[in-house]
């Protein structure tokens, strides 16, 4: 600050219209001073746009321009709407134009204003795209004035989608790759094209759908950190859309962020942000991602791991006995230098009398022999460097400790490299590890069975090809770029594409090749044509439908107003014979409605829910299209969820199916099917 103490400083305001609180604190060694006022920030034409939160392909809509004159003087002023597409970040898309909404009728319209006055004029949009985004852009203009309202508006497909990997050898010349992209609905697909030297390459495929698994608890959390640690530089090849707003380190750090977050105060980690309980497996799991990224130089403070690593040796004390619960704390209490040899050994000799054994049983001894090594007794170092190569099972336990044959089979191959590093004795379970998630969709694994996969092969992988000079991806005959710009790292090389399937020709050019085979893997994601969504379910059973506040169905098909409250009822049943834990409820609501209300019932908002009946919910997290509530059901339990929406915006609206799935059994699942929502709103006269 000058002496004279005047000092004039300049903002840019964003888009913004009604009072900014203006703030300054002053201060030399002995003295403060603050002071504040509020400007009143309006243009002469104020323009206010209402749009949808988010929009779904057909969606049919109108869009309400309020605009007042405030310039001084009576206007006439035209009001314009325009709607582009906005570019993803991190893939190429079309060249050509296309329109992801088309505006109906004029999309220029005229008011006469006099100084003062409001006005409305309306336009009417529909969504032609399945994916992507899209910028709307309102202007006002009248002689030389102009005023200006823009927003980015999401397009969220109404169904999953699917996610399908190809692998073929590749040969020195060219290879037509248009056969391996037909079948996607026109603007939902994007490709990664992955030329590769390593075997175990289609494996991590996976890693795209583990980083994008949205739920977020402690287990999840920290499966997607230990994938990108052990698997960043890969992981930016089969997503780069995945690193092109955030680097992976950045990634890693809110990983460890979030799972810090979910510390209590006690040291063990809860399972969602703000629980209070504890969960042994994923307080061990978590630690395990703590002492792993501390080694590999991120900046982890040691307290936090020292207070979990205390609560996990006072409860493996107290004597926890859920299957697998104890081994594997035992072994990252060793892995953090406080191992129990006592412990384990009597854990070991208690394992040796069961019979029959299964794979619970492997696994834990598995463990207690690795958590015995780390402690400098290597008795059974060739017992751990014989891992079971039995067929894997499909057997899982979705409860909490997240078990499945296929996990142990991860969870041993990664154990087994930190222990012996590239010890050939590994190579047949990598090869067991790698078969099994190399013909089936993401979908089918779990999040623990892909962590560990993608931990222990990332880091056991050898490579095939020696040499190979770098191919050319050609798109309608002109070369693509590669992913990371135009960088090859090591033995792969990779290329992103959006609509690759809407390409006239894609041929891929491999000039030579040494010293082993070479593959080009393919993974495009979108919407599949003419593939129905199932719907029903498998062991959960699931159904939906919308009230009025007296409980009175309401047919949405024939349409209710804008500014109505409609009441969401689910129901949710566990039709097994046994408990199901970690249970996914989503629904998703059309782009009409906005979620008002996610815990009606629990102060009797309208009487005709039964507080009895509500689903006692571990976790709720609530988006802009969906409410996700997470919790578990007993055998033969129903249940029911009420929350209320409001409709804010009129029209013709894609209302998405609603799905229920056990998030570590995905044999386990339900879902109810797609509607239409019609609102009725006040636009008619002013469209």
């Amino acid at each position: 600050v000058p002496e004279n103490g005047r000092l004039q400083v300049h903002f840019d305001v964003p888009t913004y219209r009604g009072a900014l609180r203006i703030m300054a604190v002053t201060l030399d060694p002995e003295r403060i001073g603050a002071a504040e006022a509020k400007v009143l920030v309006r243009d002469p034409l104020t323009l206010q746009t209402t749009l949808p939160r988010f929009l779904t392909k057909g969606d049919h809509f109108q869009i309400p321009v309020f605009l007042t004159n405030l310039s001084g003087k009576a206007r006439e002023v035209q009001v314009s709407l325009t709607a582009r597409p906005e570019p993803v970040p991190g893939l190429l898309g079309l060249e050509t134009s296309w329109e992801p909404v088309v505006v109906q009728g004029r999309r220029v319209r005229t008011l006469r204003l006099a100084e003062g006055e409001s006005g409305i004029v309306a336009f009417e949009a529909v969504a032609t795209a399945a994916l992507g985004a899209v910028r709307f852009e309102v202007r006002a203009t009248s002689g030389d004035l102009e005023s200006r309202d823009e927003a980015v508006v999401p397009l969220v497909p109404a169904g999953p989608t699917v996610q399908k990997t190809q692998r073929i050898a590749l040969k020195e010349g060219k290879t037509d790759l248009a056969p391996l992209l037909e079948g996607w609905v026109p603007t939902t697909e994007r490709t990664t094209f992955r030329v590769t030297a390593n075997p175990y390459a289609q494996a991590f495929e996976h890693i795209g759908y583990l980083l994008h698994y949205a739920y977020g608890c402690v287990e999840q959390t920290t499966s997607q950190t230990r994938a990108l640690l052990a698997a960043g530089a890969i992981a930016a090849k089969v997503d780069p859309a995945l690193v092109a707003a955030k680097p992976v380190d950045d990634m890693i750090l809110s990983g460890i962020d979030r799972i810090l977050s979910m510390q209590t105060a006690s040291g063990g980690f809860g399972y969602w942000p703000g629980s209070n309980e504890p969960s042994p497996w994923a307080t061990a799991y978590a630690t395990h991602l703590l002492i792993e990224a501390g080694r590999a130089g991120y900046p982890v403070s040691q307290d936090p791991i020292d207070r979990a690593l205390a609560w996990l040796s006072a409860n493996v004390q107290g004597g926890w006995r859920e299957r697998g619960d104890t081994a594997y704390l035992h072994y990252v209490l060793a892995l953090g230098g406080r191992p129990q040899k006592g412990r384990i050994e009597a854990s070991l000799e208690a394992l040796g009398n069961v019979s029959p054994e299964g794979g619970h049983v492997k696994e834990s001894r598995y463990l207690l022999m690795a958590a015995l090594y780390l402690a400098g007794d290597h008795r059974y170092e060739k017992a751990l460097k014989e891992p079971d190569l039995s067929p894997v099972e499909t057997n899982r336990d979705p409860g909490w400790t997240f078990y499945s044959d296929l996990r142990r089979r991860g969870l041993m191959l990664s154990i087994f490299v930190d222990l012996f590093g590239q010890d050939e004795a590994a190579a047949p379970l990598a090869d067991l590890v790698a078969k099994n998630f190399a013909h089936r969709s993401s979908r089918y694994y779990t999040t623990q069975e892909i962590a560990w996969a993608i931990s222990g092969l990332a880091r056991y992988a050898k490579a095939g090809a020696t040499h190979f000079e770098t191919p050319r991806l050609l798109v309608d005959g002109k070369p693509l770029a590669p992913a990371g710009g135009g960088k090859r790292d090591g033995k792969e090389v990779s290329w992103a594409l959006a609509r690759a399937s809407e390409r006239e020709r894609i041929v891929l050019e491999v000039p030579k090749i040494e010293g082993g085979p070479l593959w080009l893997l393919v993974s495009s994601q979108g919407i599949r044509a003419n593939e129905p969504m199932p719907v029903g379910g498998s062991g959960l059973k699931l159904s939906r439908r919308y009230l009025d506040a007296e409980g009175t169905p309401i047919d949405l098909s024939r349409g209710h107003r804008l500014g109505d409250l409609v009441y969401v009822e689910l129901w949710l049943e566990n039709r097994g014979g046994r408990r199901i834990e970690n249970i996914a409820l989503v629904d998703r609501i059309p782009a009409g409605w906005e979620i008002e209300n996610p815990r009606l019932g629990r102060g009797h908002a309208v009487d005709w829910i039964d507080p009895d009946r509500l689903w006692q919910a571990d976790h709720m997290n609530l988006r802009d299209d969906r409410i996700e509530i997470f919790g578990s059901l007993r055998a033969g339990e129903r249940r029911s969820v009420v929350y209320a929406v409001r409709a804010t915006a009129a029209g013709r609206f894609t209302l998405p199916p609603a799905w229920a799935e056990a998030m570590y059994d995905p044999s386990l699942w339900a879902r109810v099917g797609t509607q239409t929502v019609e609102v009725a709103g006040p636009w008619d006269d002013y469209l």
